[in-house]
C-alpha cells in the first residue's frame, strides 16, 4: 500500500481509500479486519460491502468477523 491509498485518522489509525481491483476470497480476511477496526473510509467501505455480493459466504465472513471482535472485546474487558 503506498501514500496515495491510506490517510491517517484523527485516531492515528490508517483509513484505506482504495480497494484492489478484485478480491479473491482468501484476500477477503485482511478487509474484513479493516472494516470491523473502521480503518476503510466511506467510499472504500461502500465499495468493500457491495463485493461481499460476489464473494461466495462473504456476508457470512463480514458477520463471522464482527462477532469474533465482539467476542475478543468481551474478553478482553473481563480479563482486566
Amino acid at each position: 500500500m503506498n501514500a496515495s491509498e491510506s490517510n491517517k485518522t484523527s485516531a492515528g489509525q490508517r483509513a484505506v481509500r482504495v480497494l484492489p481491483g478484485w478480491l479473491a476470497g482468501d484476500d477477503l480476511e485482511p478487509w474484513l479486519d479493516r472494516l470491523v477496526d473502521g480503518e476503510l473510509d466511506g467510499p472504500c467501505q461502500k465499495q468493500f460491502l457491495s463485493k461481499l455480493d460476489d464473494v461466495p459466504g462473504g456476508w457470512r465472513r463480514c458477520a463471522l468477523a464482527f462477532l469474533e471482535s465482539r467476542a475478543w472485546t468481551a474478553a478482553l474487558r473481563d480479563a482486566l
